[in-house]
C-alpha cells in the first residue's frame, strides 16, 4: 500500500470503510486501492451483474440511479453470490 498513500477514498467509500461494510484489501506495491465486500444474494428472478467503472461513472450512478448513455459499455459480467470482491450499492 506504500505507493498509494496519497490517494484518498471517495466520501461514500470512506463511510462504508468506517462502518466496516467494506474491507481495504490493497496489496503491497498496488497502484490503486482495492475494496471488497460480499455480494448481495439475488432472489430466484434476479441475478448479480458487475462491470468495471471509474469514479466519475460511479458517482453518476449513485446520484441518478442509472448509468449514463454517453458511451458503450463493453464489460458487463454476470456473477454469482459467492464472489467476495463486488459491492452492491443499491
Amino acid at each position: 500500500m506504500n505507493n498509494i498513500k496519497k490517494i484518498k477514498l471517495l466520501h461514500h467509500e470512506q463511510k462504508l470503510l468506517d462502518n466496516k461494510l467494506i474491507k481495504n484489501i490493497t496489496h503491497k506495491n498496488s497502484t490503486s486501492i482495492w475494496l471488497s465486500t460480499k455480494s448481495s444474494i439475488p432472489n430466484d428472478l434476479q441475478t448479480n451483474v458487475y462491470r468495471v467503472m471509474g469514479d466519475i461513472e460511479l458517482l453518476y450512478l449513485l446520484e441518478y440511479n442509472y448509468l449514463s448513455d454517453t458511451q458503450p459499455y463493453q464489460a458487463i459480467v454476470e456473477g454469482d453470490a459467492t464472489s467476495s470482491t463486488k459491492l452492491d450499492i443499491s
